[in-house]
């Protein structure tokens, strides 16, 4: 599956899970894997064409990473907490996709200190995975791992 066939993917599962649902809000915080495979709007324009009244909103950033986000010294840490200081029905959390493979425990404890500036919380929280990279990439090389040990190792 191409990254469009799997972002559209992602988009139709979220609208399963709340179909029939009126005014949902969710809020998608990531990055680029976010952002230029156009998730949030791919999700709201599902939800439109059904007749749904979602908000649907995002917070993100081309590489960034949890870390980033519960910097208070970085620039989208403040928008960050103004959005998350909102009621939101889902908030779906995308981390930089080689982090939860290569730094697992920094993963872990960003992921637990960005939950916990998640105030009232969501309905739901959903952390979802990227994709695995391509074996081409660089950064995959020096790993040492092909595309599908990746894939296999985030959903670990």
């Amino acid at each position: 599956m191409n990254k469009s066939g799997q972002r559209l993917h992602a988009a139709r599962i979220a609208y399963i899970v709340w179909k029939g649902t009126i005014g949902m809000r969710i809020l998608f915080i990531g990055n680029s894997y976010t952002y230029y495979n156009r998730m949030p709007e791919t999700l709201a324009h599902i939800a439109e064409a059904e007749g749904m009244d979602w908000v649907v909103e995002s917070v993100t950033k081309g590489g960034w990473s949890f870390a980033h986000y519960i910097n208070p010294e970085n620039e989208m840490h403040a928008p960050l907490k103004e959005k998350l200081a909102q009621a939101w029905d889902c908030i779906l959390l995308q981390e930089q996709s080689l982090r939860p493979v290569d730094g697992r425990d920094t993963f872990l404890r960003t992921a637990e200190a960005l939950c916990g500036m998640i105030a009232p919380r969501p309905a739901k929280l959903i952390y979802y995975v990227t994709w695995g990279r391509d074996d081409a990439s660089p950064q995959l090389q020096k790993l040492g791992m092909s595309r599908p040990e990746m894939t296999e190792k985030l959903h670990d």
